[in-house]
């Protein structure tokens, strides 16, 4: 397996437009130790889309897109408090923000708001209410 390495470079190279396992871990302002928030924002989504592509979460990733598909009409709102009660008991918690974010990119989904998580070990941070779209 290859490793994850972090390497500093130029001040304006450019985060990855996509990432696989050999992609390094880009630090433009490792000097200051500080990452620009659009920065920030695209290794954030490279690192999600890891997390969802990533071959053993493929079932994990599967059964919440289901659930996604069965519970929710097209239309009808969606967050991680309201599908989880309907999730299988095996679920890898940490794929489901990822999966979110996969279906929103491809457009299976609107952020229209947020609202407070209700797991006990978030502390009610917010969570994204989505829109499932027509697809």
């Amino acid at each position: 397996m290859s490793d994850l390495r972090r390497r500093s470079g130029p001040r304006n190279e450019a985060a990855p437009t996509s990432y696989t396992i050999d992609t390094p871990i880009v630090s433009p302002a490792a000097d200051s130790g500080e990452l620009p928030f659009d920065e920030a924002a695209r290794h954030r989504d490279g690192i999600l889309a890891l997390i969802a592509d990533d071959p053993r979460n493929k079932a994990h990733v599967k059964a919440i897109v289901e659930t996604i598909m069965d519970v929710v009409p097209p239309g009808g709102t969606l967050s991680s408090n309201r599908i989880r009660p309907y999730l299988p008991h095996w679920i890898r918690t940490q794929v489901i923000g990822p999966t979110f974010g996969m279906l929103r990119k491809r457009g299976a989904i609107e952020l229209v708001g947020w609202e407070p998580s209700t797991s006990r070990n978030t502390h009610n941070k917010p969570v994204g209410l989505y829109r499932r779209t027509a697809r």
